[in-house]
């Protein structure tokens, strides 16, 4: 079918794609697993190129003769090829190295913690990417040049946060080096591997990363040096060329649904608000003072003994232990939300080390597509005092049940929606839905005391603020200092975390705003169904109607239950 070939193109021709689904290797095709994705300029402009062509030839065919799930799949795929066709103007507007993501913190994550290590060829596969590691740093070395030309720039602070982490990344020596000793540590223990041949493979990992891997990154850092005296320290996408049009489209691509900056900004204001006066009255329960500033109040609560552990062995394994009697017990309370869980239960584990620095205190690792791979909760223990006891609840069911685990794993399991609806992400729906089950476990009680609800409540307060910073850094101009002060004065977050997340909102415009104007309109969606069914509403019935459709636009979403509606409203 039409909608499955268009994503096998694409997947086709993203080899570490192929290497995440492990897919083909069911039928004896390894042959991806030796090669990385493109990312050159060009790649990019035939792609754009062939969305475009797909586009009219979805657009040729009768949506009337399409059967119910046919018409679905036929909105999702329209939708995200129209606006891959929209970017054709700003192919080379975005930051692809920044201090928040790109090739150079990516490749090593996906050589370390993806790539498949179970046989001697995959050890050979495993050497010939390192081997490939120089050309594509080149292909968007390559990419940033063709960008300057046009005047595209990253921001001051980027490019010298960039040059320190290149600098540390070729520190180590090549046997010291992550890239190296995980290798080295699976290799030992492969089936039909000799220990001979094992250490074979460890000195050509060594020979690789000391004359392609590390070669690589001091290019790449010596480009990084390079424009140094061309880049400023305004930070915001209106400085592009176009800008003002580049951040409407960035923000649609994000929220899938047509809303301007002033209405996501001024919708974070009335957010930030409500929920400023939410928080309010929960600190009134436990007897805060809060004629204080809110900020003050939560500051105090972070850094408070009794909700932190010793930053000592003890105290991580504490919290993980902590986490893990948190999620199982979601687990098995489940069933009273949703008709249908994932086959595999999450895993928890500590975040590796070498990524500590640079990540965010928490974050979700979908399972592989083949489910030979579980999903992975990783938690960042790399300074006990940025944990917060009454912060994790809330953190945990967003990142695993009932919000992304439960959500993803159950994607990866349909199976009535063609491929393409299982690896499409679109942000607002996935992360809207985990913003919507932070509130789904408070709703239904699973939160044990007023500090875990203070807690949900700062999460949200996040989201809220976050609509106003994203649009005010890129539609009203704000510097980032402005930034930062307007969110120390209304998140109530450590100084590292509030300097962290406005060096997101800037190199990945929109992003951050998803999660909000999702959660919303699930909720309003929600309500939609429980005025119109009255009675006849049931939570369940619902849950399924927004899960068992996969990650959609929140547009296609709403005239999805729409339909539903129609069909239910006099049965």
């Amino acid at each position: 079918m039409f909608f499955n070939r268009v994503v096998f193109d694409f997947a086709l021709e993203n080899p570490e794609l192929l290497s995440l689904a492990r897919i083909l290797e069911r039928f004896g095709i390894y042959r991806h697993n030796s090669r990385l994705t493109d990312v050159s300029g060009r790649f990019r402009q035939t792609q754009n190129h062939r969305f475009r062509v797909d586009l009219k030839i979805l657009r040729s065919y009768d949506f009337e003769r399409l059967n119910p799930q046919e018409q679905i799949s036929y909105r999702v795929l329209e939708w995200y090829l129209e606006n891959e066709a929209r970017r054709q103007p700003f192919l080379y507007h975005d930051y692809p190295v920044n201090q928040l993501s790109g090739v150079h913190k990516e490749l090593p994550t996906f050589m370390i913690t993806i790539h498949q290590l179970e046989t001697g060829r995959d050890a050979r596969h495993y050497i010939q990417r390192l081997k490939g590691f120089k050309r594509k740093l080149r292909q968007v070395t390559r990419r940033m040049q063709k960008a300057a030309k046009q005047g595209i720039y990253p921001p001051r602070f980027v490019v010298e946060k960039v040059i320190q982490e290149l600098d540390e990344f070729v520190k180590p020596k090549a046997k010291s080096h992550s890239l190296f000793t995980t290798f080295q540590s699976k290799v030992r223990n492969l089936n039909r591997v000799s220990p001979r041949q094992a250490r074979k493979y460890c000195q050509a990992v060594e020979e690789a990363l000391q004359e392609h891997v590390y070669p690589a990154y001091q290019e790449l850092r010596q480009y990084f040096n390079s424009i140094l005296e061309q880049v400023s320290d305004d930070d915001g996408v209106w400085k592009l060329p176009d800008g003002e049009r580049y951040y409407a489209y960035v923000l649609r691509s994000h929220l899938t649904t047509d809303l301007s900056p002033r209405e996501v900004h001024d919708l974070g204001w009335r957010e930030m608000e409500r929920i400023e006066g939410e928080l309010r009255l929960a600190l009134e329960k436990l007897g805060y003072d809060t004629a204080q500033p809110l900020a003050a109040t939560l500051q105090s609560l972070n850094v408070d003994e009794r909700f932190t552990y010793p930053d000592d062995y003890e105290g991580r394994l504490a919290c993980l232990d902590a986490y893990e009697q948190m999620v199982r017990e979601a687990e098995q309370k489940l069933p009273e939300l949703v008709a249908d869980v994932p086959q595999k239960e999450v895993i928890i584990e500590r975040l590796p080390r070498f990524k500590e620095s640079t990540s965010p205190e928490a974050y979700y690792e979908p399972p592989s597509y083949g489910g030979d791979r579980s999903g992975i909760f990783y938690v960042n223990l790399g300074d006990m005092r940025k944990v917060v006891k009454w912060a994790m609840p809330t953190l945990a069911y967003h990142e695993t049940v009932p919000g992304h685990h439960l959500q993803v794993a159950l994607q990866m399991e349909l199976e009535e929606v063609p491929f393409f609806r299982k690896i499409i992400p679109f942000t607002a729906f996935v992360e809207g839905w985990a913003l919507y089950a932070e509130r789904l476990a408070y709703e239904e009680g699973w939160l044990k005391d007023e500090y875990a609800n203070i807690g949900r409540l700062q999460s949200e307060l996040l989201r809220a603020v976050r609509l106003i910073v994203d649009t005010g850094i890129h539609w009203k101009r704000w510097t980032r200092q402005e930034a930062i002060a307007f969110m120390r004065q209304h998140a109530g977050m450590p100084e590292p975390a509030i300097v962290a997340e406005v060096e997101r909102y800037i190199v990945n415009p929109g992003q951050a705003c998803a999660y909000k104007i999702g959660e919303l309109k699930l909720l309003a969606l929600r309500d939609k169904v429980k005025q119109t069914l009255g009675d006849r509403y049931d939570a369940k019935a619902f849950h399924s109607l927004l899960l068992n459709n996969g990650s959609i636009p929140l547009d296609v979403l709403e005239l999805i239950v729409d339909e539903y509606l129609a069909q239910h409203a006099d049965s």
